[in-house]
This record gives structure tokens, C-alpha cells and sequence, in this order.
């Protein structure tokens, strides 16, 4: 194989920064139709893992291979990984060096680091974690460490922006991700680690001791309504709202989901009665997908879409047909369904709003017009125009005109337009012409569907974009699309439709309980304040610089822009953006666009304005000056990379009182020895009216769950104090008395915290608050509350956000004085933690959704990792995973590598069970450009929201006739091969892959080894075979295997396993591999909730395969004596011929199953007991009789 010196990488933008490189190691880099060995010169690699696997190592396999079940390798995995994800609730990340485990503390205090070194458990010997009772004794000396002192155990949020000379820890995770066979293509995750505790509204940092910090100005892609840990999802947290659905999610195809429905409601309610159905996906592109499947059925039909240009509607395969980028598009663009296209009538100034000639809308409702008639109809309206509306109004009305004239030749089945364009360079789009396509479309009966992916959700200071362009129906009523789609910060796809969903799928019920949170900070958001200072800023920062360097400030809402000399400049810009301390991306050609969010302040605005200026006037130094736009870049894309900047001076996490202070608990005779010391401290700190007297203070300390501390000076005078007692105590406190935990005997009201004016600055407050927490915890409190009073408390209230307070209520009229404003918080006294309901309603046997609940609806792991807090960061945030990794994605990634199906040395991360399809097939689509055709059984099941989804399963609405070929199971090994060899001949050429089940999940056929040596001889022979597992992986189909695949003769060009939520995969052998970073990627990738589940159910099934074998063996023996019946390790199909009777029979008399189109289908959780399974199958095989 070649040896290649260095690894060079050409993007569209490179953070330059040294984490960006590789590692030493050589690493096996996929070429489309060979191997090879590329050498990456790179900073020093971390210490080896010894579960890290080469080339061609798995952890699980046949007892010839490498990593026997019988070997350590997984059993090391595992207890590590829950090891790790335990003491993250703690602030501690755990490495490795050599034989020892370190627990590393360097996030927290150095008092914190002590108590674990003298504990013994800042550094633990590998050996000492050999089994589950080794975890077990660790995780308790470790907890009960915590619990003493739980202040020290909570990491900081960061302030403000800061870069460091390295990140070493960050680049140490980073290849671990990738592992030592670039599972994932190699440089595609940013240079950070994103350390969901440190980070806050949109400051990011990174998990290094001295971190990155960085303002994110594009709001994750205007993903975040907030930021990182928003108030508003805390608080639900808090409240109970998320139930059990983070750790067992329900299906929607089936059953009843709270979350969706209540957001569903949401959203109806607020598009004041346009639309009378809501319909969710797992993403924006599946949101589009679904739109188009709605309005293909229920419009006038065809096969086309009449798209815009500059528009992206996302990566899945019909949205990206009318995706305008070629680069985006071409490669994946299928014969004969090419989409139609017209331009996109840019208004200039958005917030000018163009003037509607009289007779407008009706004149495109009621009939035809042509470029004869219409200058008629508006002559005298375009005189009273200036020129630039004048242009602007000839131009939208040239475009309607060619959107009759393809509406009326052409099989258009739908409109796709965004709202405004944000890929596509922040397109701004008038009134006037989408009220006109409207009309246009109805009279056509083709469904228009607004995109509103991005735009959605309180962008443009509305809840809906087109809302915020107040569209008008030919009588002059307000009027709106036939279907909006959603996503970004409704954090999963949502569509608003005048028709209903005709199937939906399955989603994720806490992306959903999310969103809904979203929906409460979008209605508390003063976004035309926000406007006003982002505004304010970009004009400045034009006006601060050379004429013609930035020109087209423009915005509305939370969603700004500008525009620069070329796209090089830009880049340049983002090379630097990270060391400058910020993070935005480009869109179209030269825009750079800004995403706000409610927790952006001014002043950070302003930071970012600073930032950007440096910047460009760096550049103008470097080129010798700014003379002309053109000159300028063209200048600039000739410098040499800008050098990585360390900036700013990180200040690590304090704790601990000055020499000669002392802390000691206050009780209520040292309260009456101190009392004149206390009322000097009221009297410095409050005016006459607010400050407490002796006998209030006195009754406060009577109250039930008093708690007061005080520090005395070296001299022994009265330093600082606290006191506060249980919520009950303070009925007549606003907000107190409206707190929802009010009665529950579960919150601490902090009710005074004073430091003398002598004595601040000293840390004095730190150390009283963090002894006031842990007083809380250890008297049985899960919140400590109180109230900041708006501008008065200049210390206080940033002391208490960095414990982790967050804001419950903001409340008027306080303390006497009409103006007068108080910020109501939340502490939790265990950051992170949700509380799983202990019982269920359902009593009877689920043998139906164990795909969504793999582990059933209380998995012990994921139950004591919510109420720890480990999964506090994936609940209340969503992050970019095309972009950036977490610890616990990268702890997924690990075990993927350590399972991944045979010769599949590579995975793709997808948000749900249809984009995993479609970007399989993109993989495949963009190795073979040539190929138009895909094949499946009769009999198969991939999904049923996307095009392409929809198209190879069976008995669904197809999109793209793709031939389905003959079932073995129903004809015969021979003649279904000799079906395959006569359709590959009529294809020649153009087949980009045989997709199949090797048991199907909606209909239980199943392929022999016979046939799967026939696909195997043809595969060697140049056929793509795509093996979908969802009904098969994580040790379902086989208790030895984690895919089933493994145990076949058939090696798989891709392995497709839905792991339910919002989470696919795509494995990948190099024949059917992008190593081209970003090439593939979605805005969201996966969601780490669902990782995190999925990472719990592999761990869970790899220690349950005895019992697996047991369970399988059971209900294979129970389906032998049921005619036709058919199973597959824990899994079974009964057919029968009304299985919608059938099954609500069942139902009601305590067993679901779950309903397919000719049978049933079994699909028990994998930790069922044998005494549920007996029961159950006890019950079906009585009923059937």
C-alpha cells in the first residue's frame, strides 16, 4: 500500500488550531476502492486504552476471533464507561494512565481535589475495578465523598469568552472518538469538547482544565431558544415534567404520548385555527419529507417539486432535490425527479414592508395570467412605486408568471419555499409575492409548504415566520400555508398541516417535553430589544471600517446577517473564530449570519463586534490596506493560515476561607450574642425599609429547617452570615408562596446572605453559599430558592448562577416601589437529577415495544443515572453532533467500535429510523454517481416518512419506483436469486444496492443461509447489500452476536440499525464509505439522549446473553406450535387475518403486542423475565386456540 508523508485537507473552512490534527498513529483511511495507509503527523497521543480496538479486532464474535465474549475487553469497557458516567454528575471525568484509573478533578476546586486524595480516589488502580461489585464499592466511597460536601462537587459555569495555548484533554477524547480505524471521517468534529456543566446560555466550553470558551453566535444553528442550560427546561426538570420518557421512550405509532400531544395542542393554539393537525419527525429534513408525502396525497399529485434557487431544505433524498446548492445536490440527484426551479425574489430591506396593489391575491386565485395581461392590472400601481420597489415588484411578478406557466406544464406536486432563506445567504422574502404564490398554488391545487426548519419557533419575533409576513387570502383575510415545517429549536421535526399525518412514526417523547420548553422562553424572549442592540452593533461595526467592506446589514427578529467581499474572507474570519472567542458560520456566498438567543446580552454583543472588527482590520494590515472589494479578496485568499492565539488568563475554580477565618453554623443563642454585629451588616447593606429587625431576625430562626451559618474574622468580629429555613415558612414572600414545590417540604429558602462592607471581595459569599448547599442536602432539601432583587445585587446574583441557580419567575412591584423587580431561582441541590415516577399505570405484559424500550420502561442504570444527575446535560440540551462531541458521545462511539458488525470498520450517526435510510443510500450514491436504482424484498420494513424510506418498504405509498424484488421465504432461494441476477441485468449499471431484512420486522420472513451465500457471491461481484437491523442488532436477533449479520455467511456493504428515539446508524465497510469529512453530515447527527440510552441497552444485552439465549430459545419453542409462526432470538411473527381485532383483544385482557399488516409481531424487552414471557405467550397461544 502507498505511504503517504502528511495528510493534507482542503474545506470549505478549517479552525486552525493543533487539536485539528491527527494523531501519530497511522490511522486506515478509506479510498473508494482500496486501502490506504496514511501517516498523520500530530500532537502526542494520549495513553492507549486497552479497550481500544484495531483493525479487524471486535469485542464480540465467533470464539476464533479476537475479543471472545469470554475475553475482558467489553467487561473492561463497560464498568469504565459506568464508572465514568457516574462520577460525571460529580464534576469528575475519569481517564486512564497505564494500569491506573484517574479521577480527574482539575474542573473543580483544589479542595475538592484534596478530599479526594486523601480518600484515595484521585488515582484507583485498574485492577481494583474488576467486576460489578468493584464498581459498586467504588461508586459509594465516591458518592458518599460527594454527599459530604456536594458545593465542591459542581462544576462552574464559565463567564466569558477564553482560549487556551492547547487543549490537550479535548484532542485526547476527540481520538478516542475516532478510534485507530477512523470510524468516523477523521478532522470532521470541532477542535472542542463541549462540557455541558461549565457551559451556559451561549458560552461553550470545552472539557480541558483550562478550557475554550466561546460566545455561540449562531445558537447551535438556531437550535438553542437559550443557550446551554436553559432556565425554562431546568425547570421543568425540576418539576417532574419530563416523567420517565428520557430513559424510556414511548412509541407514537401505538401509543398515547403526552409530550407530543400537549405540543401539538401548543402549536394549534398559536396558529390561531390555520391548521388542524400537527405531525412529528426526528428531524427538519424528515419534517420536509413528511410535508411533501402530505401534500403529494392530498394536492393534485406528480413527481416533481417546483423548489426555489438558493433554498436548502436538508439532506435527505426528495428535500434534497429541491435543494439549490449543486455541490449539496448533483451528486445525490436521481433521474426524472429533478426538481423545477425560480429565482427568489430577495427584498433588500426586510423591514420595510412593500406596499399589496389593490385586486392582488384574487387576480392569482381566480385565473390565469400571462406576461400580456398582467401589465394591465398593475401599470398605474408601478408608477407609484420608487424604482428599487419598482424593480423589486417586476421582479416577483416575472417569477409568478413562470410559476404558473410550470405549474401548468409541468407534474409538480408540491411548492417548497423558505420563509427566508438562511442557507442560502439570509434571503429575505416579501409579503406581497408569498401571499401571490399562495393564491397561485390553490388554484392549481398544489399544496404549498413553507419551511420554516430554521425560521420556526420565534425567529422572527413571531412564533411562525410567515405569520410575521401577515399573508392575505383574496378577501383580505389572514391566510397561511397549506403545511409548515419545523425543527432547530422545536428540537425534533414538526408539521402543521391542513390534513392529517395518514401514518405517523416514531420520535422522541423528551426532544418533544423540550420543545415545549422552548415554546415558554420564545414567549418571555424581549426579542425586539434584542433586535434592536444586534442591529445597533452590526451598523456600527460596518460604519468602524472601510466603506465596502461590509455592505447588506440586514435582520429581523433574532436572525442578522452581513455581507463581505467574498467567501474567502469569511473563511478566514472562522479560521480564527475560536482563539477570537466566538463561533458563526457562513451562508451562501459571503454572508455571515448571526443566530440570538433570550440569554444574549449587550455587552457579549458587543464583545462579538469587537472580535469581528480585530479581525477584519487584522486583515486590511495583512494585505496592505482596504482599497476595493474585489482587489481586497482576492488579496486574502493568497495569506498563509492564521497562527492559533491564546487569549485571556483563566482563573481556576477557588474555594476556602483567607487565613484566620473561620466558618461555624449559626444557632439561635450565638444569632442573640451576635444580633448588634448582624443589624450593622442589614444597615450596610439594605435601605431602612428592607433591612429585618431583631425579633424578625429571631423568629426566622425558629422557623422549622432553619439554617444559618456565620464566618468570623481573625479578630473574632462578624464577618459575614446566612440564614434561611423551608420554603413553608414564607407564606407572604412572592414567590415563595407560588413555587410549585410549595407544601412538598422539598425546597430551602435562602433568605439572607451579608458580608461586611470591610470583609467583600474575599470570597466570603462562595463559601457561605457552598456551606449553605451543603447544609440543604444533608438536612434532606432537593432545592435551595430565594430572590435577587433586578440591579441591586451585583454579587449575589452571579454567585448564585455559578452554583447553578436558574431563573424560576421574574416578579414586578417588589419591595414597595412600582418599579421594583425580583428574580425568583432554583438551586438543585443535585444538579442535573430528574426524578423517575416509581409506578406505571399499565399492569399488564408489554411484549410490543422493546425496539424503544430495549431494556423496559425502568432500566436500573438509567434509572440510578437520571436520579444521580449523569443525564442532565443530554436532557436539557441539544447540541450540533455534526459539529461538536460530548464525553458521552465519545463513550458511545467507543462502544460502537468494540460491536461494530463485521468488516464495518465505519459508522454514519442519523437522527432517526428514515434519515438513517437516506443517508445510507447517499453514501452509496455518492461512490457510485452513476446509480438510479435501489432494490428490496418483498416483505421489508425500513420506515415509512421519507421518500426513499417509503419506496423500498413494503406496502407503502413509493416515491421513486424502485423495483421490489421476490421473497425467498415465498418463492425459493433459486428463483428469488434468479429474480435478482434478471433485475441486476435490466439495471446494469445503474443499481446502487439490494437493501434487506434477514428478519423482517413488519412481516417475519426470513433469509436462509442459502440465500445470504447467493447475495454474498454478488456482492464479491460488485452488489451493494444494505442489511437492515433494526429488528435484528443489539443482541436481539442473536445472543452471541451484537448483529445478527455477523452470524451469516453475508458480509454487508452497510448494517442500518435504528436504535430507537432520535437516533440510526450506519455501519459502513470501506466499499460503502465517505471518508470526506462533513460531506454527509446533518445539522443534528443523532441526539445524545438517545446514545446515551443506546450505550445503556448494549452494556445491558452484552451482560444479559445467557439470559437472552434462554428467553429466545423459550419463545422459539412457544412459536413452533403456532402455524406459520416464525421467531428470531427474542423476537416472533404470528400471522392472522384481522390483526387489528386481534390485537385490541389482546389488549384487553392485559397483553400488548404490536400490530403489523398481516400478523403480530412479539418484541419483548430484552430483560423480560422468563415468568413475564411465559405468561404472555401463555395468554396469545390461548387466545389463538
Amino acid at each position: 500500500m502507498p505511504q503517504v508523508a502528511a495528510l493534507s485537507r482542503t474545506t470549505t473552512c478549517s479552525d486552525t488550531h493543533p487539536n485539528n490534527k491527527t494523531s501519530g498513529k497511522a490511522r486506515r483511511i478509506m479510498g473508494n476502492s482500496s486501502r490506504t495507509i496514511i501517516q498523520v503527523p500530530g500532537a502526542t497521543a494520549p495513553a492507549p486504552r486497552d479497550f481500544v480496538l484495531g483493525a479487524g479486532q471486535r469485542a464480540v464474535g465467533p470464539p476464533w476471533k479476537p475479543g471472545h465474549p469470554r475475553s475482558r475487553v467489553m467487561d473492561s469497557l463497560i464498568l469504565e464507561q459506568e464508572l465514568a458516567e457516574a462520577c460525571q454528575a460529580y464534576g469528575l471525568l475519569v481517564e486512564t494512565q497505564g494500569g491506573d484509573l484517574l479521577l480527574q478533578w482539575d474542573r473543580l476546586s483544589a479542595e475538592a481535589g484534596r478530599l479526594l486524595d486523601n480518600a484515595g480516589l484521585a488515582r484507583i488502580p485498574r485492577a481494583e475495578l474488576a467486576s460489578p461489585a468493584d464498581l459498586d464499592r467504588l461508586l459509594g466511597r465516591i458518592e458518599a465523598l460527594a454527599e459530604l460536601r456536594p458545593g465542591l462537587f459542581r462544576l462552574r459555569p464559565v463567564t466569558s469568552p477564553h482560549s487556551p495555548k492547547a487543549m490537550p484533554r479535548s484532542e485526547a477524547w476527540l481520538q478516542r472518538y475516532y478510534g485507530d480505524m477512523a470510524f468516523s471521517p477523521l478532522n470532521e468534529r470541532k477542535p472542542a469538547v463541549i462540557d455541558h456543566g461549565r457551559s451556559s446560555g451561549p458560552l461553550l466550553a470545552s472539557i480541558d482544565q483550562e478550557p475554550l470558551v466561546f460566545f455561540d453566535a449562531s445558537s447551535q444553528i438556531a437550535t438553542h431558544a437559550w443557550g446551554l442550560n436553559p432556565p425554562a427546561v431546568l425547570e421543568s426538570m425540576a418539576l417532574g415534567r419530563f416523567g420517565d420518557e428520557p430513559i424510556a421512550n414511548p412509541d407514537p405509532t401505538d401509543e398515547t404520548v403526552d409530550a407530543l400531544e400537549d405540543f401539538a395542542n401548543a402549536l394549534k393554539i398559536r396558529a390561531h385555527g390555520h391548521f388542524d393537525h400537527v405531525a412529528f419527525a426526528n428531524s427538519g429534513a424528515e419534517a420536509n419529507e413528511k410535508a411533501l408525502h402530505i401534500a403529494r396525497r392530498q394536492g393534485r399529485g406528480g413527481h416533481k417539486l417546483l423548489a426555489f434557487k438558493g433554498s436548502f431544505h436538508g439532506r435527505t433524498l426528495l428535500p434534497l432535490h429541491g435543494t439549490w446548492n449543486p455541490v449539496k445536490r448533483e451528486p445525490f440527484e436521481l433521474a426524472g425527479f429533478e426538481a423545477c426551479w425560480l429565482a427568489y425574489p430577495r427584498q433588500i430591506e426586510p423591514e420595510i414592508i412593500p406596499p399589496m396593489p389593490e385586486g392582488w391575491v384574487e387576480a392569482w386565485r381566480t385565473k390565469p395570467i400571462t406576461a400580456s395581461s398582467q401589465p394591465a392590472l398593475w401599470q398605474d400601481f408601478i408608477g407609484t412605486l420608487d424604482p428599487s420597489a419598482a424593480a423589486l415588484f417586476e421582479e416577483e411578478v416575472a417569477i409568478l408568471l413562470k410559476a404558473e406557466a410550470t405549474l401548468a406544464s409541468e407534474s409538480v406536486f408540491a411548492v417548497l419555499i423558505e420563509a427566508m432563506q438562511g442557507e442560502g445567504g439570509d434571503n429575505h422574502l416579501s409579503s406581497r409575492f408569498l401571499s401571490g404564490l399562495l393564491a397561485l398554488c390553490r388554484r392549481h391545487d398544489v399544496p404549498l409548504i413553507v419551511d420554516e426548519v430554521q425560521t420556526g419557533m420565534g425567529l422572527s419575533g413571531e412564533l411562525f415566520w410567515h405569520a410575521a409576513l401577515a399573508l392575505e387570502d383574496e378577501n383580505g383575510e389572514a391566510d397561511a400555508p397549506d403545511l409548515v415545517s419545523l425543527a432547530k429549536k422545536a428540537q425534533l421535526g414538526v408539521v402543521l398541516s391542513r390534513w392529517p399525518d395518514p401514518e405517523p412514526g416514531e420520535v422522541q417523547a423528551a426532544s418533544a417535553r423540550r420543545g415545549l420548553a422552548h415554546l415558554e422562553i420564545f414567549e418571555a424572549t424581549p426579542t425586539e430589544a434584542i433586535a434592536e442592540f444586534a442591529s445597533r452593533g452590526l451598523d456600527d461595526l460596518a460604519s468602524s471600517l472601510p466603506a465596502g467592506l461590509i455592505t447588506r446589514v440586514r435582520g429581523r427578529g433574532l436572525a442578522w446577517a452581513i455581507d463581505l467581499p467574498s467567501g474567502a474572507v469569511i473563511n478566514r474570519m472562522l479560521s480564527e473564530r475560536f482563539w477570537r472567542g466566538y463561533l458563526t458560520y457562513i451562508a451562501g456566498q459571503n454572508t455571515l449570519r448571526f443566530r440570538l438567543n433570550a440569554a444574549m446580552t449587550e455587552a457579549q454583543w458587543t464583545d462579538l463586534m469587537t472580535a469581528l472588527r480585530e479581525s477584519l482590520q487584522q486583515m486590511i494590515d495583512d494585505v496592505g490596506g482596504f482599497n476595493d472589494p474585489a482587489a481586497f479578496a482576492e488579496a486574502v485568499a493568497t495569506l498563509a493560515p492564521s497562527p492559533w492565539q491564546a487569549r485571556g488568563t483563566w482563573r481556576p475554580p477557588r474555594s476556602g476561607l483567607p487565613g484566620g477565618f473561620r466558618l461555624e453554623e449559626l444557632s439561635l443563642p450565638r444569632l442573640h450574642e451576635l444580633m448588634d454585629q448582624v443589624m450593622v451588616l442589614e444597615a450596610e447593606a439594605y435601605e431602612p425599609a428592607r433591612r429585618e429587625t431583631p425579633a424578625g431576625l429571631t423568629g426566622f430562626a425558629e422557623l422549622p429547617g432553619f439554617i444559618g451559618h456565620i464566618i468570623l474574622a481573625p479578630g473574632g468580629e462578624l464577618a459575614a452570615f446566612s440564614m434561611g429555613a423551608a420554603l413553608e415558612g414564607f407564606p407572604g414572600v412572592d414567590g415563595c408562596n407560588s413555587d410549585p414545590t410549595w407544601g412538598q417540604g422539598t425546597s430551602f429558602y435562602s433568605l439572607e446572605m451579608l458580608a461586611g462592607a470591610g470583609f467583600r471581595g474575599q470570597g466570603l459569599g462562595r463559601v457561605l453559599k457552598s456551606a449553605q448547599l451543603d447544609a440543604a442536602y444533608q438536612a434532606g432539601f432537593d432545592w435551595v430558592v430565594g430572590r435577587n432583587r433586578v440591579g441591586g445585587t451585583r454579587e449575589m446574583a452571579p454567585l448564585n448562577r455559578s452554583v447553578g441557580a436558574h431563573l424560576v419567575q421574574r416578579l414586578d412591584g417588589q419591595y414597595g416601589e412600582p418599579e421594583g423587580q425580583s428574580d425568583y431561582y432554583r438551586i438543585p441541590l443535585r444538579p442535573g437529577a430528574i426524578e423517575i415516577p416509581e409506578t406505571s399505570d399499565f399492569d399488564g405484559i408489554d411484549l410490543a415495544h422493546g425496539l424503544q424500550r430495549p431494556l423496559g420502561p425502568r432500566p436500573p442504570t438509567l434509572v440510578a443515572a437520571a436520579n444521580r444527575g449523569s443525564l442532565g446535560g443530554a436532557i436539557s440540551n441539544k447540541l450540533s453532533l455534526c459539529n461538536f462531541s460530548t464525553p458521552d458521545t465519545i463513550r458511545f462511539a467507543e462502544t460502537l467500535q468494540a460491536l461494530r458488525p463485521r468488516g464495518c470498520d465505519h459508522v454514519l450517526y442519523t437522527s432517526g429510523r428514515d434519515e438513517m435510510v437516506d443517508k445510507g443510500l447517499r453514501a452509496l450514491k455518492y461512490n457510485h454517481r452513476e446509480g438510479q436504482v435501489v432494490f428490496s424484498l418483498e416483505g421489508t420494513y425500513v420506515g415509512h416518512t421519507t421518500a426513499a424510506a417509503r419506496s423500498l418498504s413494503w406496502g407503502r405509498e413509493g416515491y421513486f419506483n424502485w423495483p421490489s424484488l421476490p421473497h425467498p421465504a415465498a418463492v425459493g432461494t433459486a428463483a428469488a436469486l434468479e429474480a435478482l441476477d434478471t433485475a441486476l441485468q435490466a439495471h446494469e449499471g445503474k443499481v446502487l444496492a439490494l437493501v434487506c431484512e434477514i428478519f423482517g420486522e413488519e412481516s417475519g420472513l426470513q433469509l436462509s443461509d442459502a440465500y445470504l451465500e447467493g447475495l454474498e457471491s454478488r456482492r464479491q461481484a460488485g452488489l451493494k447489500v444494505c442489511v437492515v437491523e433494526t429488528s435484528t442488532g443489539g443482541f436481539r436477533g442473536s445472543a452471541q452476536h451484537c448483529f445478527l449479520s455477523d452470524a451469516t455467511p453475508l458480509q454487508p456493504s452497510q448494517v442500518w440499525w435504528y436504535t430507537g428515539g432520535q437516533l440510526g446508524l450506519v455501519f459502513c465497510a470501506d466499499e460503502a464509505w465517505v471518508e470526506k469529512p462533513l460531506q454527509l453530515i446533518s445539522t443534528w447527527d443523532g441526539d445524545e439522549l438517545s446514545m446515551i440510552r443506546c450505550n445503556h441497552h448494549l452494556r445491558g444485552a452484552y451482560r444479559l446473553r445467557e439470559d437472552l439465549q434462554q428467553r429466545s430459545d423459550q419463545l422459539a419453542e412457544a412459536m413452533a406450535g403456532l402455524p406459520g409462526a416464525t421467531s428470531c432470538g427474542l423476537q416472533a411473527f404470528v400471522p392472522c387475518d384481522a390483526p387489528q381485532e386481534f390485537t385490541e383483544e389482546l389488549a384487553a385482557a392485559g397483553l400488548v403486542v404490536k400490530q403489523r399488516r398481516t400478523g403480530l409481531s412479539i418484541v419483548p424487552a430484552l430483560n423480560v423475565t422468563s415468568e413475564e414471557l411465559a405468561r404472555g405467550l401463555d395468554l396469545l397461544q390461548r387466545r389463538l386456540s
